[in-house]
């Protein structure tokens, strides 16, 4: 009999969708330039931007899962209906390098073959025979290299994907960082066709009559985690030191509070235990898992309420 295994149980977490405030108005936003894009003469597209780990690509497969591919016979012959799909830009990239990704994602059979002009010409080809009603182009941060004392934008892209848009007629939703829609803005031929930008921010505390985002947020992971994982908490996460406690630790990072969340767990589920301590949140934050987040520089999980306050409050607790 095989020996349990808490990395495998903890694993089905990873499915966990939970919807916040800026997930909820980036989807219906998207859908919504969607909807203009099939009425109007021109797409509307749109950028959507965050740091890793904010929900950027979650937020691109919710929207795909929506609209998803087939196969469907076409005068006796079987035809590949792609509406929608997710394709990063390159690094370094040129006008090949990404119409290449393109070609891939849209199932082309031999995507490295051909000159420039015979890729770029079978990209808006295929394009109309998948019935493409969206593209999603992450990792656009990649055509701008912010230098010391200026910014160098890879103009043949950018003009490049201007032309499949004015060609094909079909919304691109643009995906990066959140620096690169200031340099967005400098080409105005570009810009107009992205005139929304949807952006993913940190998960935020209480404060005082605002109840904050991460509390909502942390209490719907938690209740699928008691339900997936049949395990408990001693911490009550509808009270706000808890929360904020989670806040200090992640910078509201939704991927590094999912990350403290499962190291937790895992110290609890290892141990042959089945609830979840405020300890064991402790020692996650001691081993490093949250380190390239965290706001201060001491474990919150030691910290009193006022203790805690007083570290978010000083400029010297950030890191």
């Amino acid at each position: 009999m095989n020996a349990y295994n808490p990395i495998t149980s903890i694993a089905k977490l990873d499915k966990i969708v939970v919807y916040h405030q800026d997930f909820d108005r980036a989807i219906e936003g998207i859908e919504h330039c969607l909807q203009k894009s099939s009425a109007f003469r021109e797409p509307v597209g749109c950028m959507l931007t965050g740091q890793g780990g904010y929900g950027k690509t979650t937020i691109c497969r919710v929207i795909m899962s929506k609209m998803p591919s087939e196969t469907k016979i076409v005068d006796n012959h079987e035809k590949i209906v792609i509406p929608a799909f997710y394709c990063a830009v390159p690094s370094p990239a040129t006008v090949k390098s990404v119409a290449i990704a393109l070609l891939i994602q849209l199932k082309d059979p031999n995507p490295f073959v051909g000159t420039t002009a015979q890729l770029t010409k079978r990209v808006c080809l295929l394009l109309k025979q998948c019935e493409t009603r969206l593209v999603f182009l992450d990792e656009f941060h990649h055509l701008y290299d912010v230098l010391r004392n200026s910014t160098r934008v890879n103009t043949a892209v950018c003009n490049w994907i201007k032309s499949i848009i004015n060609e094909t007629r079909i919304m691109f939703c643009l995906a990066g960082n959140t620096d690169f829609p200031h340099f967005l803005v400098q080409d105005s031929q570009l810009s107009r066709r992205f005139p929304k930008e949807f952006r993913m921010n940190p998960l935020q505390p209480s404060i005082q009559e605002d109840s904050g985002s991460i509390k909502p947020f942390i209490e719907g992971i938690i209740s699928r985690c008691k339900k997936i994982l049949n395990i408990d908490f001693t911490s009550d996460f509808s009270e706000d030191h808890t929360c904020n406690q989670i806040y200090a630790a992640t910078s509201g990072n939704p991927a590094f509070v999912m990350s403290l969340l499962k190291e937790a767990i895992y110290i609890t589920l290892q141990t042959g235990g089945s609830v979840v301590t405020v300890n064991d949140f402790a020692i996650a934050w001691d081993d490093g898992i949250c380190s390239l987040a965290s706001r201060i520089k001491t474990n919150p999980f030691n910290m009193s309420p006022g203790v805690l306050a007083s570290h978010l409050r000083g400029k010297n607790g950030a890191h």
